[in-house]
């Protein structure tokens, strides 16, 4: 018989202490959502790696990490958990960073979620992702939790030993085990040494406890420490709730779930060398035309359809002409691309780039291409954070996955810039974006 790999063991909460959640997979993340209705604080579990050679499961499927979103939810904060290609090899560390930046965008962007109460809790090696968000401490980030963590990395990585006294008002929670590998152990000891014994860090010891105890050991010791961490984390992000008492159930979504992790191509600042005209004086914006009466989806998807084909062959000699009334369409799509507008018009960069895919692809007019989230901020920062640029869409079509808009921006030179750009959308994702004209 063989034996059951160590990440697919069961989680040492069981029953009703792990907890059950209606559960959404959009894009590489998973939201667990509590019964509560309204908006609730997050947390976002974020894996280790490298896996074993012969990982078949990707990480958000694991016992361990269903459990503990779960077990989050029942406390009454939403839970997410995000598949980052750490998983895959050392060598993707910088773009794991990448997808977790990006995980982090959606989650806040959640209707659900209080975008202002945010909590990040890294695992094993996913702990070599942890400097970056000590270092800057967004002011939304409420606290941070690290579970046998790795924190030596690379070089070129910021190191959470060496910023951990950065901010010393913000929550940490270290849980670390009596039986760790020599390597962790010391790096962890480091790192203790070095928040100076500062209040805002405790530390949940588990003395016979391996590295990954949340599946190998299954005492009593394991759960009481996972259950301090998890109250903790509750306390932290909801300090008027009373105790750690259990909440409703809601019951967990039955829908067969397949994962997988996509790697985003590597992009360098000097493969992207467009150049965003600087932004006029500043203007006061005004709320673009009102929607028109939108046509039936009939009268437009011709049109649409011959802007897809031409988009997907690449060849995209002159466009169908647009319907000559204001189209403000209804899709699941479009309702995606209506989202990022109102993150651009609040010249809200993280919660507009949060809508795109790790992976998403956008091709400018002028031939070049932006790859991956650290290219696409690299292009939309300026644009987005200017303060005084903004998007009026005249017409919009929308089929299927597909949303070609007709729009004029403002204020980012002077003279407005007209042009046809296509999205395609994905799992509630932008993947690709073409501007034609």
């Amino acid at each position: 018989m063989t034996e059951t790999p160590a990440y697919l063991r069961p989680f040492v909460l069981t029953g009703s202490e792990a907890g059950e959640a209606e559960v959404e997979r959009v894009g590489e993340v998973d939201v667990y959502r509590p019964a509560e209705p309204g908006r609730r604080p997050a947390v976002l579990f974020v894996h280790g790696g490298p896996g074993p050679f012969d990982l078949n499961v990707f990480p958000r499927d694991w016992p361990l990490f269903e459990g503990y979103a779960s077990a989050i939810a029942e406390r009454g904060l939403v839970g997410a958990v995000v598949d980052h290609s750490l998983v895959l090899g050392m060598d993707r560390l910088a773009t794991a960073s990448d997808q977790v930046e990006a995980a982090v965008g959606q989650l806040r962007a959640d209707e659900q979620v209080d975008p202002e109460r945010i909590l990040l809790w890294f695992f094993s090696g996913g702990g070599l992702l942890a400097g970056e968000w000590l270092d800057s401490r967004p002011e939304w980030l409420r606290g941070i939790a690290l579970s046998y963590p790795m924190l030596d990395g690379p070089a070129d990585l910021i190191s959470a030993t060496e910023v951990v006294g950065n901010h010393p008002d913000l929550p940490i929670l270290l849980t670390r085990v009596g039986h760790e590998q020599e390597a962790a152990a010391t790096s962890v000891q480091a790192f203790v040494e070095a928040a100076g014994g500062t209040s805002a860090l405790r530390i949940v010891d588990v003395p016979d406890g391996r590295h990954g105890f949340d599946v190998l050991d299954h005492t009593e010791q394991s759960r009481s420490a996972i259950r301090e961490a998890l109250d903790w984390a509750a306390k932290i992000l909801l300090p008027d709730a009373p105790g750690s008492a259990a909440r409703a159930r809601s019951t967990r979504s039955t829908t067969p779930r397949k994962s997988s992790v996509t790697t985003p191509a590597q992009t360098s600042s000097d493969q992207l060398k467009t150049t965003i005209p600087a932004p006029a004086a500043a203007t006061t914006r005004v709320n673009p035309k009102p929607p028109a009466v939108v046509p039936a989806v009939e009268a437009v998807a011709p049109a649409v359809e011959a802007v897809v084909q031409a988009v997907e062959a690449e060849d995209v000699p002159a466009l169908p002409p647009l319907p000559a009334v204001p189209v403000l369409a209804d899709s699941p799509a479009a309702r995606v691309i209506a989202r990022q507008l109102s993150a651009f018009l609040a010249h809200d960069l993280e919660a507009f780039l949060s809508l795109y895919s790790p992976t998403a692809r956008v091709f400018l007019a002028d031939g070049k291409e932006a790859s991956g989230r650290r290219a696409l901020r690299e292009y939309y920062g300026p644009l987005v954070e200017s303060g005084t640029a903004w998007i009026e869409v005249e017409t919009r079509l929308t089929e299927g996955e597909w949303v070609v808009d007709q729009q004029v921006l403002h204020g980012a030179s002077a003279q407005p810039i007209r042009s046809i750009v296509v999205h395609r959308v994905q799992n509630k994702a932008i993947t690709e974006v073409r501007h034609l004209a």
